[in-house]
């Protein structure tokens, strides 16, 4: 049947017609014209710019056939404004055939209507926007493996920033569309959308660290191998990720994984490799090894060098490589085992020395031989020998727990502690070395380690120290340890605090005055009463409640009825710590009427604790009881 079309004359009484009307009869006919005369209708509402006529052909763009489709694909640059007003229209069918329309034509300029689009309440449109990203996503990460021509790189590259720009506005209102395909594509772009995910998961109340896990737990693409191992520096994707690579099976996968192992050039993913332990294809077959080229082979060495748990599995390992006989393997290897100073990878060294040919071999020898030389020149007596073993032992026991202290989980914290106890009479100078690191951090995480093994005693002039520290955290750590430094100096330092610029400090200083029960410490703490800060005014009144009753009684009435619920909140830490009883129904009310939801559930919490905790025939506190005088008495 022969494609119905329209007369001439019933064409020109149209296009001398310039009206809603006409431009409407025109939009809804293009699609039943020969081609000829679609392209002489739509170059007609191309120039009359009847915007409401253009919307009206896009939203039937689902409807159109093919030779339609692709005419309004070769002017979609001319159909921008119709694109835009149909975006936002109030028709699901005009906005589907938008969103078609910017995924067909892969126009980086309008992709930033699948974003916004991805904001409105309609749950179908939120879905077609979500699946449009995703699909222009795979498109250009296709596009990427074959190089563009030099006429289309820089418009190659500018879609890349468009796109990339619209994924990042989605990614961040992820809560009001909650897309997984969105997450999918972040972490294809997570080289470019990096900086923009650290910031979102940073976000209060944010679930997209749950959401990204999930997907790393079913992760099998190999784009997203970068990604996984990008993660490894985020502390809430550190476990997901690790648990990813450590369990993969797919080969495409784990070989994506080897080619992006030139990302453990930065510091922290290389040190988040130490997540991942029990790796299955450490024991696997060495044949997807063999498969690996050059640049492969070096980051894939790097990799299984850098990973955690045992090093028996990756010894193993390297020992099945070198007896391949691919001179490319053992090459990557070296390279990652000459960093290595460890006994188990020189006896390795002098495998390859010795049993094989080659560059390799000839590069073993001469590691070997330096190592030989490092370790008997001075020559040493048989005790200092022995006692230099037993210190480079315990200076590799300490690097390992000193990586492993804040990582592990409480079942593997024991182990970590038995191995510094293992580091005997060169431990509390390995410690005073971190005491004096520049990194805040590491001087932060000397204090726990210090506390944790019970040698605060040992090191207590590190201790005094760490408290004038000028890092606020290092020195809120350590004014709250000398609490278990009972003496003048230790008092003279906390009084000296007590005014410390950072609310932590004074906060600790407070809690570690009253634990020692330092002399005249209520004069001291009482002028923290008024403290603007909720934690500091808080451990103030918990204090003083045993010595100046009124006073701290008053100011924690006027917590609970702070306008702040920070302070609502450090109110109620005080009433559960001290299980005051006479506040019951100040707590129910609170738990039923407080404005904000977060002081209801813990009003309610508290309240059940007391129920528990209370005996029919019990006497109050007496700070119970000075608190309940104030408010009438008690329930």
């Amino acid at each position: 049947m022969k494609t119905p079309t329209l007369p001439p004359r019933a064409l020109g009484l149209l296009d001398g017609e310039p009206n809603i009307a006409a431009d409407a009869a025109l939009a809804l006919a293009l699609p039943h014209l020969d081609r000829p005369t679609q392209r002489i209708v739509l170059q007609m509402l191309l120039d009359r710019g009847e915007v409401d006529a253009l919307a009206t052909l896009i939203g039937d763009y689902d409807t159109y056939g093919d030779d339609t489709r692709e005419l309004l694909l070769e002017h979609v640059r001319n159909l921008h404004s119709g694109i835009r007003r149909a975006a936002g229209s109030t028709s699901f069918k005009r906005r589907a055939g938008a969103i078609d329309l910017i995924v067909a034509s892969r126009s980086g300029k309008l992709v930033y209507l699948l974003a916004e689009a991805l904001k409105g309440r309609c749950a179908r449109t939120r879905e077609r926007a979500a699946a449009g990203l995703h699909a222009m996503a795979n498109d250009w990460l296709e596009s990427e493996r074959s190089a563009p021509s030099d006429g289309s790189a820089a418009q190659h590259a500018a879609y890349g920033d468009d796109l990339t720009e619209a994924v990042r506005v989605a990614l961040m209102t992820w809560e009001v569309h909650l897309r997984p395909k969105i997450l999918e594509a972040t972490a294809w772009l997570s080289d470019r959308l990096f900086a923009a995910l650290q910031r979102k998961l940073q976000e209060p109340r944010t679930k997209v660290a749950r959401a990204f896990g999930d997907l790393l737990a079913a992760a099998s693409d190999p784009r997203l191998a970068g990604f996984a191992l990008r993660a490894l520096a985020v502390p809430e994707l550190r476990t997901a990720a690790a648990r990813t690579i450590s369990e993969a099976r797919d080969e495409r996968f784990i070989r994506a994984i080897f080619a992006e192992g030139w990302l453990l050039c930065d510091p922290e993913i290389r040190k988040g490799c130490r997540w991942i332990r029990g790796a299955r294809w450490l024991t696997g077959d060495v044949d997807l090894f063999r498969e690996l080229d050059e640049r492969e082979s070096a980051d894939a060495m790097m990799l299984v060098h850098a990973i955690g748990g045992p090093p028996e599995p990756r010894l193993d390992l390297f020992r099945r490589l070198i007896g391949t006989g691919d001179e490319r393997i053992r090459r990557a290897l070296l390279w990652q085992l000459i960093s290595d100073e460890s006994d188990p990878v020189t006896e390795l060294l002098h495998l390859i020395a010795g049993r094989t040919d080659g560059e390799a071999a000839t590069i073993a020898r001469r590691e070997f031989q330096r190592r030989r030389g490092v370790h008997t020149t001075p020559p040493a007596t048989p005790d200092e020998s022995e006692s230099s073993s037993a210190a480079a032992k315990a200076q590799r026991l300490f690097a390992r727990a000193w990586e492993d202290f804040d990582q592990v989980d409480a079942a593997h914290r024991t182990a970590v502690i038995d191995s510094l106890r293992q580091c005997g009479a060169i431990l509390p100078v390995l410690l005073r070395a971190k005491f004096a690191a520049s990194d805040a951090m590491d001087r932060a995480r000397a204090l726990r380690m210090t506390h944790t093994l019970g040698m605060l005693r040992q090191l207590e002039e590190q201790v005094y120290h760490l408290a004038r520290d000028p890092d606020p955290i290092v020195r809120s750590s350590a004014v709250l340890l000398l609490a278990e430094l009972p003496g003048a100096a230790s008092q003279r330092i906390l009084r000296a605090a007590v005014d410390d610029p950072d609310a932590r400090v004074q906060a600790n200083v407070i809690e570690a005055l009253d634990k020692l029960d330092a002399a005249n410490r209520a004069e001291i703490t009482g002028k923290k009463l008024d403290s603007p800060h909720n934690r500091v005014r808080a451990n103030a009144v918990k204090s003083l409640l045993r010595t100046d009753l009124r006073q701290a009684g008053d100011t924690l009435l006027d917590m609970l009825d702070d306008t702040s619920s920070a302070h609502r909140l450090s109110a109620l830490w005080v009433v559960q710590r001290l299980k005051l009883q006479s506040l019951f129904e100040r707590l129910i009310d609170m738990s039923r009427n407080d404005p904000d939801e977060k002081v209801r559930r813990r009003a309610a919490r508290v309240t059940r604790e007391i129920l528990q905790s209370a005996k029919p025939d019990s006497p109050r506190s007496e700070a119970a009881s000075a608190v309940g005088t104030t408010t009438g008495g008690a329930p």
